[in-house]
Formats: C-alpha cells, structure tokens, sequence
C-alpha cells in the first residue's frame, strides 16, 4: 500500500486548516446539502467533505458512512490534495497498486471506486477533498466531473465564510493601513474588493453602498452604480416562492444577521432585466469606520434548484404510479436503503412507509426458501451488485414484521438515469399463496393414487430418476418389485368392489409399513404394486426383504368384520445388474412377476438379465457403429512397419478406430466383435479401403510411396463381389499404383472352400494388389493352407513375438514360422516388437520386417508425415545388422533387457508394494536375471574382456541403492526412497552405456572371427 505524500507546503496548510476552526465541529445543513447533491449527482452510495489533519481525515459532512474520521496514512484523500489542480479519480481500487492492499479497499467500507475534489482555498492550500465513494467500479460522466469540482468549490466557499467577518474586518483594517502607506486607500479596497470571485455586497443602513465585478456580472448591470444605492428587496422578486412578501420577510432576516453577527439562507432575486433567479445569500455584519454594516454573499443556485425540482417531479410521478397498480412495489437507492412502499407493500410486509424509509432491503423485504425455510439472496442487493434485472428465484416466502408468511413471486431490476448512472432498484412481488396451494392441491392428485394415497406412475417416474442416481452415486443395488395380489378377483365377485377398495387400502398400508424412508411404495392400478427399494448390497438381502413382504401381505386381513386372506406374488429386477432404463426395468420385473405366478403364487421371482442383456446389447452396438459409419466418426490410425536391417520404412497398416463425440478414442476390440458376423462388416471395409487409397495418393503426391495394409473381414472377403468393389475402388483412384495396397486376412477366411478363396486371392492380385496372412499361428496353421493360399507375405501374431525374449516355446514357434516362410518363399514381419532385443533377436532368426509399439505406436494420418522425418532406427539394430553372431551370444543382448525390467520393477514397487521384486533379488547381486547372467554365462564366455569387468562395481552399486530404497519404503520414508529412484535410474544409465561397449567389443570379435576363421581356436 503507497502511502500519500506530504505536500511541501504542510505547515502552512495546516495552520490554514486549523485558522478556519472548522475541524471537530457540528454537522451543518450547508455542506450536508453539498455531500447529498453530489451523491445524487455521481450515483454513488457515499460522499464526504473530508479535511487532512497532521495524522487523521476527519468527516465534516458524510452521506452513507458511519465513521467520522480515518488515519490519515490510509486515505484516499490524502493523496488526492497533492493534485489540487484536478480530481483524483480511481475507477477500480483494486487494479490500482496504490490502493489494492488498502484496509479501507479489503474491509469496510470496501472501496472500489473513488473520485475526490481537492478543496482548494483562495490562498492556494489544499484542506482537504468533497469526494464520492463507491463499493462496485465506477467511472464519472465529464458533466459529472464538472458538477463535482463546481460543488468542491462551493463547499471550500463555506469554511472561507466562516472567517468572513474577520477577513472582511482585516481587509479594512488592512485598507486603512495601506492607504497611509499608498496614499489612495479608495483604489487599494476596490482593488481587493474586484478581485473576489463570490458576488459581493455592501450595505449601509438597508442601502447599496458597494458591490464587486461579480455582483455587476451576477445581475446583469453594465456598472457599479447600477447597484447604488438599491435595497435588499428591490433587488429580489416581490414575493418568494412561499408566497411571502419580500420586504416584510427580508426585514426579520436583516434584524437577525444584525443581532447574531450572520445569517444564511436561500432567497428569491431578480435580475437588471426582470429575470428572476436562486440565490445563496449569506448575511454578515461588519464594523467599518465605526459603522455597522451589512457584507452580502450571493451564489446562483438556480440550476441547483432546477435539479432538485426535477427530481422531485419525477419520484412524484413513480411514487403516484406505483401506488396505484395492484402489485407490491418497493424502490430502494444504490445503496440497498427503502425509499418508497405503495400501500400493497406496506401491507405484506407489516412495515409502514415512514417507519421503512432509510432502511435496508433485508430488514423490510424478510425472504427465505419455500422448502427449507433458509435466509436467500435478496434480489435487490444481486441488482445493485450486477446492474442488471435480477432473473425470479422462485420458491420464495415472505416472513411478515408480524410473523405471517406469503408466498411470493417477484421480480427487480435497476434504475438507472440517463447516463446510465445506477441510482437505484425497484421490486415488484405479488402474494401467490392461494395460487400456490391450489397447484399444490391439483400437483398431488396427480401424482397419487385417489384411493391408497400412493404415488402413482407418474410420481414412480420421478422417484424411479432419483433411486437411480442415488444408486449410482452409492454404488448399491436398486432393486425394482412388481407385486401382483393373488386371488382378488374372486373377493370382489364375493364381497363386492367397496370391500376391494378396503383391502388395497390395507395393503398399501401394509406396503409403507414394510418399506423404509427412502424406498417407494406405488399403485399402478387394480391390484397391482411396485416397489423401489434403495440400498440394497446383494442378492440375499433382496430376497429377505421380498421374504418379509410376502409373509405381510399374506396375514389375514379383517374388513366389515370379515375375515379376508389374499397372497400375493412379486417379481424383481436390480439394477445396475440389470442395467436398463426405468420402463425396462419395470418390464423386466412385470415378466419375473408373471413367472412367479405360474409356478403357483405367493413367491417371489427375479428377472434373468443374462439372456436378455446379451441381444439388447448387441443390437445397441450395431446400431451404434452403423450410426458412426453413417456420420463419419469411423478414423483410420496407421503403424509403420519398419525393415530393421536397412533402417527404412516400408509401409504403413490401416488400424481402424472409432473417434466417439462422448467416450472419445475406442480401440476396435470393442466393437468389431459384434459387427464381423453381420453386413455392416462389409460397409466397413469397403470404406476402409476408400480411405487407405485416398491416403497412399495423399503420401504419394509428398513423395512417400508406401505399400498401405488393410484388414478384411472373412465375411466381406467372401461376400460375392468383393472382386467388384475392388476393382471398381482402383479404379476410382486411378492415380494410385495397386501394389501400394495390400490387403490382410486371417487364416481361417479358407474355412469355407479353399480352392475358392484361392482364386479370389489370385484374381485380385491380378489387379496388383498384394496380401498378407494376419496373425500366423494363432488359428489353422497348417503346411497345407500356407501352399495353397498365396499370400506374399506372412506376419507373425505379436501374442509369440512379445515373449520371444522369455519364453523358449515361443522363440521356437517363431523361429518356425520364419523357417516356413523361407521354405515357402514368403517374407516374414513380425508385429509386437516392443525393444531393440526383439529387434536383433528377429534380425538373427531371418526376420528383417517388424512393427509394434518399440518402433511407434498406430497414429492419426496426419502425424505420419512428421514421425517419418524425425525417424531414426535402432541404433543397437545397426550395430548387429552386418554380423553373423552365434544364438549362445543372445544371452548378452537379453541381459540388459533384464536389467531393465529390474530397475523399472523396483521403482515402480515405491508406489505399489504390491508388485515388489523378492528380497534376494535385492539383496544379492547374484540373484537378479542380471546377476545370474554376469556370474554364469557372461562370465564363461567374455570374464577375459576389461569391458566385462568394468561392470561388476557398477551393478553392486545398484544392489546397494535397491536396498537402500526397499529399507526406506518400510521405513515410511517416501521422500528419501523417491530421490534414490532418481540414482538408481542414473547408475542404470551407466550399466546400459557399459554393456553397450561390450556388445561392442563382442561384436568386433565375432566380425574378426568370422573374418579370419583360423584364430578362432
């Protein structure tokens, strides 16, 4: 907070200050008139006449501010008289830095906006500010400036005419002395007299003796002796406005200033020219020269007067108007403050006009919620707050002054002047009680049964939306009965309707008497009944439940003084097992209901969601995915599938997915399976195709001519002119080369009949298109379908590759497969290449072509473009790709793979204990994969290599930073086990970077070996 600067003219200033001996002294109507004015004027709630003692500013008058005086250090106005020539105005107090952290800004009075008005005296000091204070931003009109330093003007003439008879004494006394030293006394007092900017008179027994250039201008004279020699009341109107003579009146007037030394009022004049005007006379008597005289002050207020006289008018007008319409209208100021109540206010409210005005809103206009009977925003302090009409609450209940409630609507909105300055808000409510219990009457028939006083359907139906939302909110069953009396026909036909009528009376009873608070009991007609029943947890509680129901209701019933015995049988359905919307949950427990009764009454059944939930379900998923085709929401992502030897890419495969509005990116898995058995496969891969020839000549045109594979389903490939559509596709994209699309199937499409799959595969190669087998080894594999399908290329299903590096079978499985391929003459991908030992792995076994998530995961087309650019293959790939290394040094390469799973393990077991490496492993270096490696197989066949040695230190470090890491985790230190993660993951670092250099170093020896073959013993 910057604190105000002391002027350089302090001292002077404050004796100027304390000279007019205004501070601490009584409120006067003649600046309480200015600070109300100027309220009005600038639309503000506050305004103050504020002077700046040595360490205080003290209130001389103050509209809508309780305190009289706050330290100086902290006033707004104590900045402002260091500007005296222009107003200091602070439109958002808390966007200023001067201001923002201010007290008076972050508390009471909370100020926001504020304008100030130096009071400048005729000798240049600045006393203090006339300034308008606001608790929302502001910004002042240019008029609105105008008025308020014209006000702080008049306000600084008020405390200089306290000192009136003294200056005016010791200007003459001062004249007497000059004109000794001047030797014209006459010019020098004239002199003095002229230069004052108020309107001044001088009279001498009732008369004119002399006046001021101001007092010339004032009334319109060409000359001082115009004025001569005039009294009081030829100078004013012949009767003021009261109607009261003007001499008879200004005669006591005169005689008062006379006796007590001064007298102010307002007084009607007239002009040289007959015009009439306001004015502000003040009466001083002065003794010159022995003789007692009159000093005359006058001011123009006619404007003044004007204003208030409109404003008059205008609240005349409103108040006439509000009174006489049939609603309640309150009109407050900005400051929340009753300024009117018509008569219909005054009687909702209790409160009479006199007592209410200068009030707060609140205090009069008491309202609370309907329901809960909880205090609610009054919407005339939301008005004043956002200048804006207020939108109805509803709900909304007036508390009388003497207790009596009215329910209410209402409406607020603000009043603003032409300027668009808010000065106020008016509120209009009417009393809707009667309104409200008759649609409270008229709501509740509809929603119940008129007999058992049930709810009905429709009340069920609001019930049913909030016992689903509680479920869901809970995570608790909701279980929905559907109850069915047995035999109550025959009652009827027996006793007759009314004693019916009886008897579902008693079991609604019954029924409300079994259910708890938040359950539902209704009547949905005749004798048939539904229950919501909250809550639940599991089957068997359900079934208790319905238990004790049945017994209830099968109790004998006595009616008339006849005994009565009726069963019932009910079905259910729960959900969320049973997930469904209301009505099929109603339906689903009205089917388990009817089951109940055919297998002989009195029971209760639950509703079997298996069956029904598995075909709802799948035409949900048709519909779904045929309303995604339709409104393209259907995307191709694309994987790149890289040659690992050259480094190059060698084409992309076409993934399809499913970009849903709501549930965002869905992975294929979820919704093919419903769809590959029905038609809508065979739109889908027509549009696969479109968009994956679409995108080739896209990739084309910037210069990457990449073979695209798509997958088709066995029913689509099967489908009878699936050549057609092919064919009729290419031709569409002409500019497409065919053998840049290759179209993927799985084994099992030749199911049917080999030999026609066969051809259909040899008559769209025709057309130039290529194809893969998908998946090999995962379903009919067999020497006989891989012969007789002519696929050009096979890919291995990643389920073997991903585990070639763990598990023997696979890696034999896959060494299998690419030994068919070779034998077969068909290239060889593998797809789940997940690390760079895959890579090599692969590489060595004869397989070049990969892809999966250690190249790069599938992406949107319009990603490929920059991947492709910033691609770099494996290094470690290039490292291997020119040797022939013998299967007994794959353990090297698989060796820091294992290293890595390791670390990865331990670091994650820090915020998941339940995936923790076995303390042995952690404990000794021996144990880990690693460990077993470096003291077995590494140590046989490389311990001779410095490059092998170098490690040992390294990997006992880390064994040291795991213990540390597992001691501090059981320990409860999280923080010291997170920071010697971040060591481990370095140390890591520094391992992979050693082994690097001794696959190296192997690598070059295997390369010398099989260079020189003779060293090799």
């Amino acid at each position: 907070m910057q604190t105000p600067i002391i002027p350089d003219n302090e001292s002077q200033r404050l004796a100027a200050l304390h000279g007019y001996d205004v501070l601490d002294t009584p409120a006067e109507a003649e600046f309480d008139d200015l600070t109300k004015l100027a309220s009005i004027i600038c639309g503000t709630p506050i305004a103050l006449v504020s002077l700046i003692d040595k360490d205080r500013q003290w209130f001389k008058s103050s509209v809508g501010l309780a305190a009289h005086e706050t330290p100086r250090a902290i006033s707004f106005c104590g900045h402002a008289i260091n500007q005296p020539e222009q107003i200091l105005e602070v439109s958002n107090a808390l966007e200023d830095d001067r201001f923002a952290d201010n007290p008076l800004v972050l508390g009471a009075p909370n100020i926001r906006f504020y304008a100030g008005a130096p009071l400048v005296t005729s000798d240049g000091y600045a006393l203090g500010t006339l300034c308008v204070i606001d608790t929302i931003p502001h910004q002042l009109t240019e008029q609105q400036r105008e008025a308020l330093q014209a006000l702080s003007r008049q306000a600084t003439r008020l405390i200089e005419k306290r000192l009136m008879p003294q200056l005016i004494q010791a200007q003459y006394l001062a004249y007497q002395e000059q004109a000794a030293m001047l030797h014209n006394q006459e010019q020098y007092f004239e002199t003095l007299f002229d230069k004052s900017t108020d309107s001044a008179l001088i009279l001498h027994r009732g008369r004119v003796v002399n006046c001021n250039q101001a007092a010339v201008r004032l009334f319109h004279c060409a000359e001082k002796l115009q004025l001569v020699d005039m009294s009081l009341a030829q100078l004013s109107t012949t009767h003021q406005a009261d109607g009261v003579c003007s001499q008879e009146r200004l005669a006591d007037i005169v005689s008062l200033a006379l006796s007590h030394g001064y007298h102010h009022f307002d007084w009607r004049m007239m002009r040289s020219d007959g015009m009439p005007f306001d004015a502000d006379v003040a009466l001083t008597a002065i003794t010159i020269n022995g003789e007692l005289m009159l000093h005359v002050a006058l001011r123009d207020i006619t404007d003044k007067h004007q204003l208030e006289q409109a404003l008059y008018l205008a609240k005349e007008r409103a108040e006439v108007t509000l009174a006489s319409i049939g609603d309640a209208v309150i009109t407050t100021d900005a400051a929340g403050q009753i300024t009117f109540m018509n008569q219909v206010a005054v009687n909702l409210t209790g409160w009479a006009l006199e007592e209410a005005t200068g009030c707060a809103i609140s205090t009069v206009f008491n309202i609370t919620h309907e329901d809960t009977h909880q205090q609610i925003v009054n919407p005339v302090e939301v008005v004043l707050r956002q200048g804006k009409a207020a939108a109805p609450v509803g709900h909304t209940l007036l508390v009388a002054r003497n207790g009596i409630e009215y329910i209410i609507e209402d409406s607020a909105a603000p009043i603003f002047l032409a300027d668009n300055t808010l000065i106020g808000c008016v509120l209009v409510f009417r009393d809707v009680t009667e309104k409200y219990r008759m649609q409270n009457v008229v709501r509740w028939q509809a929603a119940h049964d008129a007999l058992t006083n049930l709810p009905n359907r429709v009340l069920l139906a609001e019930s049913f939306k909030r016992a689903i939302a509680r479920a869901q909110r809970q995570q608790m069953l909701l279980a929905v009965c559907m109850i069915d009396l047995d035999e109550f026909k025959p009652v009827n036909d027996e006793y007759g309707h009314d004693v019916g009528d009886l008897l579902l009376v008693q079991v609604a009873t019954r029924l409300n008497e079994m259910i708890r608070g938040d359950d539902t009991a209704a009547r949905l007609g005749g004798d048939e009944f539904a229950l919501l029943l909250s809550d639940i947890t599991d089957v068997d509680e359900l079934q208790a439940v319905v238990a004790r129901i049945l017994q209830a209701l099968a109790m004998p019933y006595m009616i008339d003084g006849k005994i009565i015995k009726v069963s019932a049988s009910i079905g259910s359905a729960l959900y969320p097992l049973d997930d469904v919307d209301a009505d099929t949950l109603l339906r689903h427990a009205d089917q388990a209901m009817y089951q109940a009764k055919q297998r002989g009454r009195n029971q209760h059944l639950m509703f079997d969601v298996s069956l029904d939930t598995q075909i709802i379900a799948s035409h949900q998923v048709l519909r779904n995915v045929k309303n995604a085709l339709q409104h393209d929401e259907l995307v191709l992502y694309y994987q790149p599938k890289v040659n690992m030897r050259s480094g190059l890419i060698v084409g992309m495969e076409a993934l399809l997915r499913w970009q849903h509005p709501v549930q965002g990116l869905i992975p294929p898995l979820d919704f093919l399976p419903q769809v590959e058995k029905t038609d809508l496969i065979i739109d889908i891969g027509k549009w696969v195709i479109e968009q994956a020839l679409s995108q080739i000549s896209a990739w084309c045109s910037a210069g990457r001519c990449w073979t695209v594979s798509v997958n088709i389903a066995a029913l689509h490939f099967q489908c009878r002119h699936f050549l057609q559509d092919l064919q009729d596709s290419l031709q569409r994209h002409s500019d497409v080369p065919p053998h840049l699309l290759e179209i993927e199937i799985l084994e099992s499409v030749a199911l049917g009949d080999i030999n026609l799959v066969n051809q259909l595969i040899r008559d769209c190669q025709a057309l130039g298109v290529s194809f893969s087998l998908d998946d090999f080894g995962t379903g009919y594999s067999s020497l006989g379908y891989l012969k007789r399908l002519p696929a050009e290329t096979i890919k291995i299903d990643q389920s073997f590759v991903r585990d070639i590096l763990d598990d023997k079978d696979d890696l034999a499985l896959v060494e299998a497969v690419i030994g068919m391929g070779r034998v077969f003459n068909r290239k060889i991908i593998a797809e789940g290449v997940e690390t760079a030992e895959h890579g090599v792995l692969l590489m060595r076994l004869g397989c070049d072509l990969a892809q999966g998530y250690g190249i790069a995961k599938p992406m949107p087309a319009a990603n490929v473009l920059a991947w492709a650019a910033s691609y770099v293959a494996d290094p470690v790939w290039a490292m291997w790709a020119d040797t022939q290394w013998e299967l007994d040094d794959f353990p090297l390469l698989v060796a820091q793979y294992d290293h890595l799973k390791w670390v990865k393990r331990l670091v994650l077991s820090v915020r998941h204990p339940h995936i923790a490496l076995n303390k042995s492993e952690i404990t000794d270096a021996h144990q880990c994969r690693f460990g077993h490696w470096y003291y077995g197989y590494g140590k046989a066949h490389y311990g001779s290599l410095s490059e092998f040695i170098d490690i040992e230190p390294l990997h006992n470090k880390v064994h040291e930073i795991g213990v540390a890491i597992v001691q501090a985790c059981e320990d409860g230190d999280k923080e010291t086990a997170q920071r010697l993660c971040g060591v481990l993951l370095a140390t890591k670092d520094g391992i992979l970077g050693m082994m690097a250099r001794l696959q190296q170093a192997v690598r070059l020896e295997v390369h010398d070996i099989s260079i020189h073959p003779h060293n090799s013993h």
